[in-house]
């Protein structure tokens, strides 16, 4: 008797070790599926946050850039402690002095000193009205005496990245290629390239150059097409066709 009632116990022990095996793994399974579902969710969510901050990045750096798209630097200036609202005046007539342009006082929309106080004159920014004057600007600042020049309006992240590339454009540039920075990218064409872009611009292999005729070549003229008026033609059968009954 005692003997079955050991191995009774002993398969009751059995079972429910089993079934606490069981639950312990069912328990676990699910708690660890509800984990993975909610990190996937936070993996998701934060997904579509960084999406979101870029597109928002994205965004600012173009209203940025949009804000910068009419401004200049213009350095060398000096600096006057009383210059106030006679800096528009000065700088308008400065610049069309120079560059030879008829830039208007109400052209400049806004024009101030930027950065602190120091024994050096301060760079002016002038935010132009028009982007077709700022470009005839750019295009003359070469004309500026020496000392003074003229910069864009870039913003940090392009100003980083044009300073990154600095190093990379003068390497180019000693090789012989043509390089050159727009905005925060790199560009270079090598001689071979630019020659290329040059025989393609050369207006003696263009189709729509007519070639000279020699000396002794005459000129034919083209034959005119005899264009008959409807309304003559119409009276001219008409005529006819009375002069055939009056013969008859």
């Amino acid at each position: 008797m005692d003997n079955q009632m050991q191995i009774l116990l002993e398969k009751i022990q059995e079972q429910m070790k089993q079934q606490t095996i069981a639950i312990t793994e069912a328990v676990t399974k699910n708690v660890v599926q509800q984990i993975d579902e909610r990190f996937k969710m936070i993996d998701d969510e934060n997904k579509q946050l960084k999406n979101s901050v870029k597109e928002l990045k994205e965004k600012i750096k173009g209203l940025e850039m949009a804000k910068k798209k009419t401004n200049i630097l213009l350095f060398g200036i000096k600096e006057d402690k009383q210059e106030g609202l006679s800096l528009v005046k000065y700088i308008s007539e400065k610049l069309n002095c120079h560059l030879g342009l008829s830039i208007q006082e109400h052209e400049i929309m806004n024009i101030y000193r930027i950065g602190k106080i120091k024994t050096t004159p301060r760079p002016i920014l002038i935010s132009l009205v028009s982007y077709w004057r700022k470009m005839e600007i750019m295009r003359s600042k070469n004309k500026l005496p020496q000392g003074i020049y003229v910069k864009e309006d870039y913003t940090k992240e392009i100003l980083e990245a044009r300073k990154t590339l600095q190093p990379k454009l003068e390497e180019e540039r000693r090789k012989g290629n043509i390089a050159y920075l727009k905005l925060d990218k790199l560009i270079i064409k090598s001689q071979t390239d630019a020659n290329r872009e040059k025989r393609k611009r050369d207006p003696s292999s263009s189709p729509n150059v007519s070639t000279p005729r020699k000396e002794n070549e005459l000129y034919v003229a083209p034959k005119k097409v005899n264009t008959t008026n409807a309304y003559e033609y119409m009276a001219r059968v008409k005529s006819n066709s009375l002069r055939e009954k009056t013969n008859v």
